[in-house]
């Protein structure tokens, strides 16, 4: 007979247990919850969210829209879309995306005469010889014309205000990085899709203080705010989002965006995934993963006055010799010299080009990515006396 663990058995399981089966285990298991509260940090490879959910080392948990016929069999389109996580938008009582206005009796019309005009086509077909293709395309139009069916159906409830014969909850799907389903939860759909993304965030975070992240790849400042408090560490690196709500400084170039959100400044790491707009914080590493502008709007942004010794920028760079060109002018501007540094010596490239700018000196250097095939270029700011004249 298996005898049960001890506590201090269990929470030495649970602690090399992957956070995702955790969470998958929090959901099933109410007396999990107590076992996790006894300060046993939960450690995060890679956190992402998005307007349909959230990964956690490559766990899913997916929220959308499941539809479910009443006193009726639920058509195959519906049935597959649950399967894969349901609407990821808002969803009427009559299935249609939120806003579709009433149909008019031209609109129906139009599609009535499009129906009959596909059932005409797939008839027509079926006379030739029968090949795979002609299957693939009438299986399509068979798919086709199922919906159309299904959406006049809809329609003229809808434009009747009739009952609706459909049923919408919020789905809940967790699925692992193999694309199988672990769980399937229903919640009763009286809250948009944006409440309850923060409700599974709520159940999967607050309240938990050990929270430690390597890396996070958030959508909004909401959901930062809303993780912040279980966050125990640092986190390692944050790619960032574009916060269109956020104003550019457009009197200055390179045109920039202020950050001021508490966990970005904490990062060790701030990954920015655009470029042209640089970004202002006090995350004192910053690297631009696709930087379009030029080499010179990124070397002007590290010797801005704004920025104190410390700060330790880099771009991500597809051709060396537009780097090579940019760091020869460096060399040749006034207070500009060749130099070598710590991280550079022994490299493949271990040539810098130092700019000094009153007590601070900026670096300027290449690094080789081998395992990316890449190179990063890198603009570090440093106490005068940092690098060493060659």
């Amino acid at each position: 007979m298996t005898k049960p663990l001890t506590d201090l058995s269990a929470e030495c399981a649970v602690l090399y247990l992957d956070p995702s089966l955790r969470l998958v285990m929090r959901q099933k298991c109410p007396g999990f919850d107590r076992l996790e509260s006894k300060v046993i940090p939960m450690q995060i490879r890679h956190l992402k969210t998005s307007n349909e959910g959230i990964t956690i080392n490559g766990t899913t948990f997916k929220l959308g829209i499941a539809i479910i016929y009443k006193g009726a069999e639920t058509p195959e389109y519906f049935l597959k879309k649950n399967s894969e996580g349901g609407a990821p938008w808002e969803i009427d009582s009559f299935g249609f995306k939120s806003g579709v206005p009433v149909p008019t009796p031209g609109s129906l019309s139009t599609l009535e005469e499009t129906l009959k005009r596909l059932k005409e086509n797939i008839n027509f077909d079926q006379i030739r010889p029968v090949t795979d293709h002609d299957r693939a395309s009438w299986k399509t139009h068979q798919q086709n014309m199922e919906m159309m069916e299904r959406d006049i159906l809809l329609l003229r409830l809808k434009g009747n205000n009739q009952e609706p014969m459909i049923e919408r909850y919020i789905q809940l799907l967790v699925i692992d990085k193999n694309h199988q389903t672990l769980h399937v939860e229903h919640w009763e759909y009286n809250m948009t899709l944006s409440e309850a993304r923060s409700r599974l965030i709520q159940k999967l975070f607050v309240g938990k203080k050990k929270i430690e992240i390597r890396h996070f790849e958030p959508h909004s400042a909401e959901v930062m705010e809303l993780i912040m408090p279980a966050v125990d560490k640092p986190i390692e690196s944050i790619t960032l989002f574009y916060d269109r709500t956020l104003q550019e400084q457009e009197r200055e170039w390179p045109r920039r965006r202020v950050y001021d959100n508490q966990m970005i400044e904490n990062c060790k790491k701030l990954i920015v995934p655009w470029g042209r707009i640089t970004v202002h914080t006090l995350c004192r590493r910053v690297h631009y993963e696709d930087w379009i502008g030029e080499l010179l709007l990124f070397t002007d942004m590290c010797r801005a006055d704004r920025y104190t010794t410390g700060y330790h920028f880099s771009i991500k760079i597809k051709k060396i010799k537009y780097v090579k060109k940019e760091m020869k002018r460096l060399r040749n501007s006034a207070n500009g010299f060749e130099t070598e540094i710590p991280e550079t010596r022994g490299t493949k490239h271990p040539k810098c080009v130092t700019v000094v700018n009153g007590k601070k000196e900026i670096n300027f250097y290449i690094e080789s990515i081998p395992e990316q095939g890449t190179l990063h270029f890198h603009g570090r700011l440093c106490s005068v006396g940092y690098a060493t004249r060659v």
